[in-house]
């Protein structure tokens, strides 16, 4: 049996690329033992985790059950035409007759059911080493959970690396599961959902509101205290949409807050571009899985802590500019 290998820091990963499989299984690795132990399920249906490269492979010859023969029930006497124990082709089928030989004694015997156990069988080993990785978890796949609109037809749905886009040069030239150790970068709209699912889970809806939410934009305002309230004066019996008029009834309410945009973006479409002059959203790329995750997981804690920073009217700009509320910090709006 030829193998291929990749070492590893915490042991290594073998597979046959799918040379040796059979009708509903991709490999038949898991049907060895390689230095007497099973190897391990990895995050791809051809790759298999052992403890090293292995020296030793065992083909697994499963458990088996058989009819040893037949013997005659308590009670029932044995003759010639019924002796006490039959052979296990004595009611076997006949093709010919299209019939179970002596059929009509069959309910007078009862099967010997033997178990052979499972045995294991030597089989010769060759192994081809395709590169040596310092840190197993680099081989990792990569995995993001989001959500589409959150209109009628919005649905939950994974990001893994199954989307990423890689190098040619890298998909021809590399075993797959290296892929994860090699550049890697991420469509616009990928993109896009993984920005807009993370902003939604951890906004802080008492600093910021989300004004426009949809699979083509994006949109986030700052709430911003006002240094003093304004006051202004609406007729609370106004209703546009009553047919029915109501004699004018005026109230004074004050706004205590104004809005400014702070986040905004939308993704690329081949055929559409970018939604209506927004801002497109980045196409995250990385060295690797790793490094790809790090650089979305630092742009995503650089736009949340940005859009839930706490931010009020200086009260000596007049609304020209405004403060961090905690550290009195001068922060241009």
């Amino acid at each position: 049996m030829k193998i291929y290998a990749i070492k590893t820091d915490k042991g290594a990963v073998i597979s046959d690329l799918g040379t040796h499989k059979t009708y509903g299984d991709s490999s038949l690795i898991k049907g060895f033992l390689f230095d007497g132990k099973k190897p391990e399920n990895t995050f791809h249906d051809l790759w298999f985790a052992v403890d090293a490269i292995p020296t030793k492979c065992q083909k697994i010859i499963p458990e088996k059950t058989f009819i040893a023969g037949y013997d005659l029930k308590e009670g029932f006497p044995v003759t010639d035409k019924t002796p006490k124990r039959v052979e296990a082709d004595f009611f076997e089928y006949d093709h010919e007759e299209e019939r179970t030989k002596n059929y009509e004694l069959k309910g007078l015997y009862v099967a010997d059911n033997q178990t052979i156990p499972v045995s294991y069988e030597d089989e010769e080993l060759e192994i081809e080493l395709l590169a040596v990785i310092d840190d197993f978890d680099s081989l990792r796949g990569f995995k993001y959970q989001v959500k589409t609109t959150s209109l009628m037809n919005g649905k939950n749905y994974v990001i893994t690396e199954q989307n990423l886009k890689h190098q040619l040069a890298d998909k021809i030239f590399f075993p797959e599961p290296l892929l994860a150790t090699r550049p890697c970068k991420l469509g616009s709209e990928d993109s896009y959902a993984i920005i807009r699912a993370y902003i939604k889970d951890n906004i802080n809806p008492k600093m910021a509101e989300i004004t426009s939410d949809y699979d083509f934009c994006f949109t986030v305002k700052k709430r911003i205290s006002l240094a003093e309230p304004v006051k202004y004066t609406v007729d609370a019996n106004f209703n546009p949409f009553s047919k029915r008029k109501k004699k004018a009834k005026y109230v004074t309410r004050f706004q205590t807050e104004r809005q400014v945009a702070v986040y905004e973006c939308a993704p690329f479409r081949p055929r559409e571009g970018v939604y209506n002059g927004y801002t497109q959203c980045p196409s995250f790329e990385g060295k690797s899985y790793d490094d790809l995750q790090n650089n979305i997981a630092e742009y995503l804690q650089e736009v949340i802590t940005e859009i839930n920073r706490p931010l009020k009217d200086c009260p000596h700009c007049k609304g020209m500019g405004v403060i961090v509320e905690e550290t009195s910090e001068e922060v241009k709006s």
